[in-house]
C-alpha cells in the first residue's frame, strides 16, 4: 500500500481555501456590485432624459380641472415637480403612455388636520359628481379614492409639521392600486 492513498500517486495540491472564498464570494460580490452600479446609472440616465415642465400652481389647477386645491394650503411646487416627474419615470420605466398612471399631482401644505382635509374633499367632489370609491389609513398613509367614470382622484392627507401634508393625485385607472368597491366604503 502506498503512503499516498489508494491512487498510488502523490496528494492533490489544490488551491488554499482563502482562494475560493474570495473568488466564489467575492466574484458574486464584484457581479452584485457592478450590477447595482450598471442599474444606477441607467436610472439615473432615465431620470435626467425625463422632462416635465415646472409645475405652478396655475399650471397644476388647470390639470386638476375641477378638482380644487385645498383651500388656505401652500403649494409645494419642488415637491409637486419632482414626484410627478417620478410618476413620468415609472411610466417609461412600464413602458406606458405618458399621463397613463398620473394626469395631475399637487403636494400642499396646511396647519389644518388630515380629517378636517377628507372631510373638505368629501363634500366638494361628491358635490361634483365624484364617488368615492374607498377610503383607508394603512401604513401612515391615510387616503381616499374617489371615481367618476374611468377618472380617479386619490387624496391623501398626511400629519406632517403639526398639520397636514397633502397629495392630491389625478389619472385614469391606471392610477388606481386597488379594486375598487362596487358600495362605497366610508372607512374614515
Amino acid at each position: 500500500m502506498s503512503d499516498y492513498g489508494a491512487g498510488g500517486g502523490a496528494p492533490r495540491r489544490g488551491r488554499p481555501w482563502w482562494f475560493w472564498l474570495l473568488g466564489g464570494c467575492g466574484g458574486c460580490l464584484v457581479l452584485v456590485v457592478a450590477a447595482s452600479v450598471v442599474g444606477g446609472l441607467f436610472m439615473k440616465n432615465l431620470w435626467d432624459k425625463t422632462q416635465v415642465e415646472p409645475q405652478t400652481e396655475a399650471v397644476v389647477q388647470k390639470a386638476l380641472g375641477q378638482v380644487p386645491l385645498y383651500p388656505g394650503s401652500s403649494f409645494d411646487q419642488n415637491t409637486t415637480t419632482m414626484t410627478l416627474k417620478g410618476m413620468r419615470l415609472a411610466e417609461q420605466v412600464a413602458r406606458k403612455p405618458k399621463g397613463s398612471l398620473v394626469s395631475a399631482l399637487a403636494s400642499q401644505n396646511t396647519p389644518d388636520p388630515p380629517e378636517k382635509v377628507f372631510a373638505f374633499y368629501r363634500e366638494k367632489l361628491t358635490a361634483l359628481g365624484w364617488a368615492e370609491a374607498s377610503a383607508q389609513n394603512q401604513s401612515r398613509q391615510p387616503q381616499i379614492l374617489f371615481r367618476k367614470g374611468k377618472d380617479v382622484v386619490l387624496v391623501q392627507a398626511n400629519p406632517h409639521k403639526g398639520g397636514s401634508m397633502v397629495m392630491l393625485m389625478k389619472g385614469g385607472m391606471g392610477l388606481q392600486t386597488q379594486k375598487i368597491p362596487t358600495e362605497p366604503g366610508k372607512g374614515m
